[in-house]
């Protein structure tokens, strides 16, 4: 089984010819990037976006001037660098290769993890489940950023786990997904909502984690994609779990706006995206 690296590879590569049927996502991708700088109330100082890949969800030459310091990110590096430089802003962008506090290391034990019954996948999860508690992973950069975005970056760590979960219990990605959002409660469900949710709120942390206070944080991802439910919960109800749950106010950051848009790859793929602005309190 692939690791989460090996399938963000294969992603990035696998619509690596299909910038053209982003279009209307990429519109919207970016019109969420302007209000953020809108709400902010000033061209940013710094900004980064984490998820870029082959950046067909960006406008990469306008992105590169809506700040004084840009940055992209990918756990991709090669992809992420051959889309600066098919771009030519090698001299206008920094870029930065790792993972956005999705707890890889993690997700890849799970991935490896020997298992099929549910005893045994309640099990794997349990384990993941506590080590995501304790997951850190520490600011690497000097300086923390104006505008911090997370572009459909979390919906695929997200799925890392759904799939290997539903692939070990011989269930269809579609039917464990539905069954999860209207809260099954046998095992794995509770365990992997469980687990979905922190891997959610670690992503989040480790975004204001680089954030300086005052600054503005979007946080794009699909939530749908051929009707399927890929969070497995109402999207309305995602972020008032997390308040709940855990301490949104320890990171300082507000409960965000959020709105939502859809978008069709092709002919047999439609998706839907969640757009939140949270701010960092000053």
């Amino acid at each position: 089984m692939f690791d989460y690296r090996r399938i963000q590879v294969l992603a990035n590569r696998s619509t690596s010819d299909a910038r053209e049927h982003y279009a209307g996502h990429r519109a919207q991708t970016m019109k969420s990037i302007q209000e953020g700088i809108n709400a902010l109330g000033r061209q940013p100082q710094k900004l980064i976006v984490f998820g870029v890949g082959n950046g067909n969800d960006l406008n990469l030459p306008q992105l590169s001037a809506l700040a004084s310091e840009v940055w992209l990110s990918d756990i991709d590096g090669e992809t992420l660098n051959n889309t600066v430089e098919g771009y030519g802003l090698a001299h206008k962008v920094r870029t930065w290769v790792g993972d956005a506090g999705g707890g890889v290391e993690e997700i890849n034990r799970l991935r490896t993890a020997a298992g099929t019954s549910a005893q045994s996948l309640e099990g794997l999860l349990r384990e993941l489940e506590l080590n995501l508690q304790f997951h850190t992973n520490g600011n690497p950069f000097p300086e923390k950023f104006d505008l911090v975005v997370s572009q459909c970056l979390l919906s695929q760590i997200q799925w890392a786990v759904s799939q290997t979960v539903w692939d070990r219990a011989q269930i269809s990605f579609a039917a464990g997904q539905r069954l999860l959002r209207d809260g099954v409660q046998s095992p794995p469900f509770p365990q992997l909502a469980r687990v979905l949710e922190l891997l959610t709120f670690n992503h989040l942390k480790w975004l204001a984690g680089v954030l300086r206070r005052g600054g503005m944080l979007i946080l794009n991802t699909d939530i749908t994609w051929q009707g399927i439910p890929l969070y497995g919960t109402d999207v309305s109800r995602i972020w008032q779990h997390l308040a709940e749950r855990h301490n949104l106010k320890g990171l300082l950051l507000t409960m965000p706006e959020e709105k939502l848009w859809q978008w069709d790859l092709d002919e047999r793929t439609a998706a839907t995206v969640s757009s939140a602005l949270f701010m960092k309190n000053g």
